[in-house]
């Protein structure tokens, strides 16, 4: 985010651009983010991690029987319910022509989520130079500092 939201190019032209990434872990937060990308404005795309392989996939147990949504989804691991969760999420978001894409790590560890990140690192370099911003500045980080600076200064005076 920081890397790609420029006010200017590199010729200096106002262009005012970059993405702005949000994190959705699980249904909760996919739950409260899915109107706006499922009908919100046409700007973005739904990137999903998928885990082909957990470490520790608990059964979902039957604990409330009598509660019939509880007790459908008993006896599936928390990865398949999840799994379900993002592909029934992506299966939606194509049916609105809505962009959307999914990593795959074959499980999580140290040297798949490595493997995401440099690719996702790389992906931010080539955008920046698609937009034809500079993506290794960032300027509009060192205002806020330039301006905290001073007034930190003031409020340690101000004690003594």
């Amino acid at each position: 985010m920081k890397s790609l939201g420029k006010q200017f190019d590199k010729e200096g032209k106002e262009v005012c651009e970059g993405r702005t990434p949000l994190v959705a872990v699980g249904t909760t937060d996919m739950h409260s983010q899915t109107q706006q990308h499922q009908e919100g404005t046409l700007d973005k795309v739904v990137q999903f991690i998928k885990v082909d392989k957990w470490a520790n996939d608990l059964v979902i147990p039957n604990v409330f029987p009598d509660v019939k949504k509880l007790a459908d989804i008993s006896g599936v691991t928390m990865g398949e319910a999840l799994e379900v969760a993002r592909q029934s999420n992506a299966d939606a978001l194509k049916s609105n022509n809505r962009f959307n894409a999914c990593f795959t790590l074959p499980e999580v560890n140290e040297y798949h989520l490595g493997e995401l990140m440099y690719l996702l690192a790389m992906s931010v370099a080539y955008e920046g130079e698609l937009l034809n911003v500079d993506a290794f500045n960032q300027p509009g980080v060192e205002a806020y500092k330039r301006i905290m600076g001073p007034k930190l200064q003031e409020l340690k005076a101000s004690k003594g």
